[in-house]
């Protein structure tokens, strides 16, 4: 937004009562929009530490029921009595 102002002439006699507050809330603006994109930029962050976990103990999950599996496949049963 950098070079949007405009000059002091173009406002002319209004210039005199609401340049002063049309700059202040355009420096506002500015200011929220740069919190606004931090913001974004943290939770986008957080939520993918969060897929990195899920991921992870996914991974983990994945791997002791494979082992489980593994284990149960190759158990012979010998005897069965009632």
């Amino acid at each position: 937004m950098a070079g949007t102002d405009v000059g002091d002439e173009s406002w002319g006699i209004v210039g005199l009562f609401d340049k002063q507050a049309y700059t202040d809330m355009h420096t506002d603006l500015k200011s929220l929009l740069t919190d606004m994109q931090e913001g974004v930029q943290s939770a986008s962050d957080k939520i993918g530490t969060a897929a990195k976990h899920c991921r992870d103990a996914e991974d983990g999950h994945q791997r002791v029921l494979s082992e489980v599996t593994e284990t149960l496949e190759s158990t012979v049963v010998k005897n069965i009595q009632a």
